[in-house]
């Protein structure tokens, strides 16, 4: 499925969402889209996200896609009493990040990737979110093959989990 671009139609209809008003023929059609790659989103029972850092965040792509299905009445709600509620529940995630370089420690505040898809995941509904950290992936052969080692025992130990 072709994730439409954010404007003209769509930006147009998400606002009649917001302001819980009705859609014109052209906005209910490009809302429709939105919503099919929600439930699309939604459909899972499981979740598994690979995902490179690039420029120490996520790739255009996947922005992109969040920013689609990031919609109220889809993946959250608003109440002015309770706030923001994640429409995503009961639905285990892993993520695995890949990085050519290390980002812990002192590092850490370089890294808006993994913080990142936690809290737009969280802020979905998801309290199972299990990470596998591959990094650095420049680092000298003989290091990144120990590194792909504990990652794939790290991955292997989380698949017989979900």
């Amino acid at each position: 499925m072709r994730v439409p671009e954010f404007d003209g139609y769509t930006i147009d209809a998400k606002y009649q969402v917001l302001h819980g008003q009705g859609f014109d023929a052209d906005q209910a059609k490009a809302w429709q889209v939105v919503v099919d790659i929600c439930d699309e989103f939604k459909s899972a029972d499981k979740y598994l996200i690979s995902i490179p850092m690039w420029n120490f965040g996520v790739p255009y792509k996947f922005k992109h896609y969040i920013d689609v299905i990031a919609q109220p009445g889809q993946t959250f709600s608003f109440d002015s009493a309770t706030g923001y509620s994640g429409l995503v529940t009961g639905k285990p995630a892993a993520v695995i990040y890949a990085r050519g370089g290390a980002y812990g420690g002192e590092g850490s505040g370089m890294d808006h990737q993994k913080p990142y898809v936690e809290q737009i995941l969280g802020f979905f509904g998801f309290t199972e979110i299990n990470p596998v950290v591959i990094e650095p992936t420049l680092a000298a052969p003989d290091d990144l093959a120990a590194t792909m080692k504990a990652a794939i025992e790290k991955a292997q130990q989380i698949a017989s989990t979900l």
